[in-house]
């Protein structure tokens, strides 16, 4: 028995094919890529998921030429690594449910390919078999009992409403920890409402950022935001700042007129300045101008808004 993982630069990786299901039928996020019949290669570097390697060991009743297992998972169904040079696997082998790697050797280079799969729907007869001719492995490596069907794993990030320490509601964007399979559903406990989404239906199509979305959504729920960004008068609202020019006769700094919509989070607070102007308007064409434009992105509430929720 010896550890698979002396040398961790080394990978230990078998490909084969799988096709990608997710069983979740109603999912908000289900796209076309969360069930798809094109098969495609699915790599596994064996030492991610087993770290001790036993010659002819054996398990439920079976002996394999090469065994894989893990001793921090002793209950998991081991791997077997079988290579025929006279015999192949026999029936009730391959029908006990072990992930069986199957190496059919006739010389000495067959142990030097890769462990990958091949698939060709040419007759063998007609391959013309070389060396060189990756279809040459299509006899030579098997994959038994191993899952074809791959759930599609994707990235989240979540739009939340939220309030800060000065008892401000903002907006903000944060990654989901996990992928969607696990993460769907799951909220902030300190938000007031959520929406989640797959970051990869951010496209180049979308011209306002996902948050002008996220805000204008949590305004239609009837969630009293404001930012002025979302204000009537944002195009037309100044602020005064201080230059580094002083007066010489006062010894006081000017001040000049800036655009508030020139000036960054950095330079500009506009949670707090919209908080706190009397002229504070939303700019209610702007808003249907946002959601209309996000019409068909893909997302799903993870947290509904509740008027009298303390978050």
């Amino acid at each position: 028995m010896e550890s698979c993982n002396n040398n961790d630069n080394y990978k230990f990786e078998i490909a084969y094919y799988v096709t990608q299901n997710c069983p979740n039928t109603d999912c908000c996020l289900r796209d076309s890529n969360c069930n798809t019949n094109i098969k495609e290669l699915h790599i596994i570097n064996l030492k991610d998921c087993y770290n001790i390697c036993e010659i002819e060991g054996a398990y439920s009743g079976f002996r394999a030429d090469i065994k894989l297992s893990n001793s921090d998972k002793p209950e998991a169904t081991p791997l077997f690594i079988e290579v025929a040079v006279t015999h192949k696997c026999s029936p009730e082998k391959i029908s006990s449910g072990v992930p069986i790697v199957e190496i059919s050797v006739t010389n000495e280079r067959d142990v030097l390919h890769p462990l990958i799969e091949q698939k060709t729907t040419e007759p063998l007869l007609h391959q013309h078999i070389t060396l060189s001719n990756p279809q040459y492995i299509e006899e030579k490596i098997k994959f038994y009992n191993f899952d074809r069907i791959i759930y599609p794993c994707k990235q989240l990030s979540r739009f939340i409403i939220y309030k800060d320490s000065n008892d401000y509601i903002r907006g903000g964007i944060e990654k989901c920890i996990g992928l969607c399979n696990t993460v769907i559903g799951q909220y902030n406990k300190a938000s007031l409402f959520e929406i989640q989404f797959d970051d990869s239906n951010l496209t180049k199509r979308y011209k306002y950022h996902i948050w002008y979305f996220g805000i204008s959504f949590a305004i239609k729920e009837g969630i009293n935001i404001q930012n002025c960004r979302i204000c009537r008068n944002y195009n037309s609202c100044v602020i005064k700042l201080p230059t580094n020019k002083i007066d010489v006769r006062t010894k006081k700094r000017f001040f000049i007129n800036v655009p508030i919509s020139q000036l960054n989070d950095n330079q500009f607070n506009t949670t707090h300045q919209a908080n706190n102007c009397r002229n504070f308007t939303y700019n209610a064409q702007f808003i249907t101008q946002i959601l209309n434009h996000f019409k068909d992105f893909k997302y799903c509430v993870s947290k509904p808004y509740l008027p009298y929720s303390k978050g």
